[in-house]
């Protein structure tokens, strides 16, 4: 008599996230955020699909009791961008517009910009949050040299102001996707600013120079960042403005077209293209009117 072997369910948190499970131990959706596999769950009803961005934060921060573990940071480790895996985790929940007119949708007016230049974060939290931010973020968007904006977080009193710019962006979209603030305050060696002081951080810092003066790849992350963690906190109309900039950068250093990519070196026109397959998938899924 034949036998039928009968597959396992999928895991707990492919259950969760809503995602499809290889079901193995642990299974690949898992290796690859980290998480901590397992298959306790008694199978429900299926209910409506949902966003799973939140969820992955949840399981992510909770997985994870000491986060700043050693991890590694080179950038070949992610030689293939995963596009479709991207696409369901990474992004923050947006309402679906019909049609928003985006000249309405002014520039942050909760912080006052002083002419002074802010004194810079410490080392010891920049860094904390930049390995954060490579080990729970950086292999589902490997948009950044890993080793060089390590080296960055070392040393932020000799970062330009663009660099720096970007490093707190990166800091604020990390805190807020990962919900950082709402940890036992253990994660960091001394206080930490909240999410939203970070971002205030950021966009002091963007008052400090003209990123049209000079068009930077670091300007389209920057905006980028911001789009995330504005979309972290709900501020829907932020994130539109900051993702609509990243991408109108994007398209002035032509990223969008092939021949741009001929003259840089093979690891920099990697970092290029990935950046560009990031800000069409958001495109995709967000739909902003540019």
């Amino acid at each position: 008599m034949i036998t039928s072997v009968q597959k396992h369910p999928a895991c707990d948190n492919c259950r969760r996230r809503k995602v499809r499970c290889n079901r193995e131990q642990p299974c690949g959706k898992c290796r690859e955020v980290s998480l901590n596999c397992r298959y306790t769950s008694v199978a429900r009803r299926k209910g409506p699909k949902g966003r799973t961005a939140p969820v992955l934060s949840a399981l992510l921060s909770s997985t994870e009791s000491t986060p700043l573990e050693s991890t590694s940071t080179n950038t070949n480790d992610a030689t293939l961008f995963p596009v479709s895996f991207l696409e369901d985790q990474l992004l923050p929940p947006l309402p679906e517009y019909g049609s928003i007119d985006l000249n309405t949708i002014g520039l942050p007016r909760e912080i006052t910009i002083s002419p002074v230049v802010q004194q810079r974060m410490s080392t010891v939290l920049l860094q904390a949050h930049v390995k954060i931010f490579l080990k729970h973020l950086f292999p589902i968007m490997p948009v950044l040299d890993a080793d060089l904006v390590t080296l960055d977080s070392l040393h932020p009193e000799t970062l330009s102001s663009r660099r720096y710019a970007l490093l707190l962006a990166l800091c604020a979209a990390t805190h807020l996707q990962l919900k950082l603030d709402e940890t036992d305050g253990s994660t960091f060696e001394e206080a930490s600013p909240s999410g939203q002081s970070l971002i205030d951080q950021a966009l002091r810092c963007l008052q400090e120079f003209d990123p049209l003066d000079m068009p930077h790849v670091d300007s389209v992350l920057t905006s980028f960042f911001l789009f995330s963690a504005y979309g972290n906190l709900d501020k829907h109309h932020h994130a539109w403005h900051y993702l609509s900039q990243s991408i109108s950068f994007a398209h002035i250093l032509n990223l969008h077209q092939e021949e741009s990519y001929l003259a840089l070196d093979p690891e920099e026109a990697e970092l290029r293209r990935r950046i560009y397959w990031l800000l069409f998938i958001t495109e995709r899924q967000a739909q902003p009117i540019i």
